[in-house]
């Protein structure tokens, strides 16, 4: 039947594959922001980068944290999200402005 990705026929794995991949970069981050005690909207720009990081940083609902403690986590993931989100949306800002202008 299919000799492309899932038993599809050949375009239709690769776009299945592509998809499952994008959903995943644009939902994960925000979702784990959530649950680590961060301002999802922060991590809502979709990169790679972001899907890593925000799996390394430490949660800031752990249970044993002091209030101080917490306050400075939530700081931490909070500032590590709007900076992966700035540099992600100045890279692609940037390259839509190459892409239409020839500029830079």
């Amino acid at each position: 039947m299919g000799e492309g990705f899932f038993c599809l026929p050949e375009p239709y794995g690769t776009v299945l594959l592509l998809a499952l991949f994008g959903f995943v970069i644009a939902i994960a981050p925000p979702a784990e922001a959530h649950a680590k005690g961060f301002r999802w909207w922060l991590w809502a720009v979709p990169n790679l980068f972001g899907l890593v990081a925000i799996f390394l940083l430490p949660s800031a609902r752990t249970p044993g944290l002091t209030k101080d403690q917490r306050a400075n986590r939530a700081q931490y993931g909070n500032l590590a999200g709007a900076a992966q989100s700035f540099v992600a949306l100045s890279m692609f800002v940037l390259g839509v402005v190459r892409h239409t202008t020839g500029w830079w």
